[in-house]
């Protein structure tokens, strides 16, 4: 029997849909699976997908690298639901108007501060009323992979990041199948030629500019009512004490006048050098993003009010 060339073709494309339906599929249970824990969801930033905003919603998003993101941590345990649970206590006070309080973890695993503006921008259609730029100490290096990765052709062309590939890299590490783990690795490898073929090494939102984190507060301002750039806790890196002085110069040089900019130094905070408040010497456990939200909340709170007159 002599198949047609169009009829080989269009059960070529009908197999190929199919294989990509099922695909999506299981990569939708992968992230269901993870995005609580380790994870991010489709969308690529952490916790839950957010709802579209309520008439009385505030939302506060905080964006930035591996603080922000919250390694090691459940997503329900990173500042940006602490701070939202915090303001929440306040606004929400007997004789005042009702307001539903939501935090959104636009952080990502590995970001370096030329990313924190485009991540920024390409989330605002969640309309966060409060941004917090939370910032990595400097010359960090984790150890561990991107989160979303950096060089997704699925993400940078459709904003959905796929999780397939590192679920089965991590369940084929963890049971010792290499055939799992191989997998995983092909495709992401996959993936990752792909954005390479159409967008070249470097990844597309990383921005380049005089000063990142100035660049980020003005794309913040664009649509947010206040901005709270936050310099992180110190680490025993010398250069941290040079980064927390340039980031003070920087906000009261350029943003002096403008009231809906604040800035916080949690490197004198004493408290959060308390080695039992940290998994490790630079993450922190979710004692300590609630102890790090207790320092934040009043200025989010302050920006708030501010905003409402």
């Amino acid at each position: 029997m002599i198949v047609r060339p169009f009829v080989a073709a269009a059960l070529g494309a009908e197999t190929v849909a199919l294989v990509a339906a099922l695909t999506l599929v299981v990569d939708f249970r992968a992230h269901r699976a993870s995005e609580q824990l380790g994870g991010v969801n489709i969308w690529g930033y952490r916790g839950a997908v957010m709802l579209q905003k309520a008439p009385n919603e505030i939302r506060i998003a905080v964006v930035g690298g591996t603080l922000a993101f919250g390694w090691g941590v459940a997503a329900s345990e990173t500042l940006a639901p602490n701070l939202a649970f915090q303001s929440a206590i306040v606004l929400d006070a007997p004789g005042r108007p009702a307001h539903r309080v939501t935090g959104v973890n636009l952080g990502a695993e590995g970001l370096s501060p030329p990313g924190y503006a485009s991540r920024l921008e390409s989330y605002r259609y969640l309309l966060p009323d409060i941004v917090c730029i939370y910032i990595d100490p400097p010359g960090l290096a984790t150890g561990r992979a991107f989160l979303p990765r950096e060089e997704s052709v699925v993400f940078a062309s459709t904003g959905y990041v796929p999780m397939l590939p590192l679920v089965l890299i991590d369940k084929g590490t963890s049971t010792g199948s290499s055939a799992m783990a191989g997998a995983g690795r092909l495709l992401e490898r996959l993936d990752r030629v792909t954005y390479r073929a159409l967008y070249g090494q470097r990844p597309v939102y990383m921005a380049s500019g005089p000063d990142p984190i100035e660049q980020t507060v003005r794309v913040a301002l664009r649509f947010a009512r206040g901005v709270v750039v936050i310099a992180p806790p110190y680490t025993d890196d010398s250069g941290d004490v040079s980064m927390h002085q340039a980031l003070a110069a920087m906000v009261a040089s350029t943003f002096h006048d403008e009231p809906r900019v604040r800035f916080i130094d949690l490197g004198d905070v004493d408290e959060l050098a308390d080695d039992g408040l940290k998994l490790d010497e630079l993450n922190f456990s979710a004692a300590g993003h609630s102890r790090i939200a207790g320092q934040v909340a009043p200025v989010v709170l302050h920006l708030i009010q501010a905003s409402r007159g």
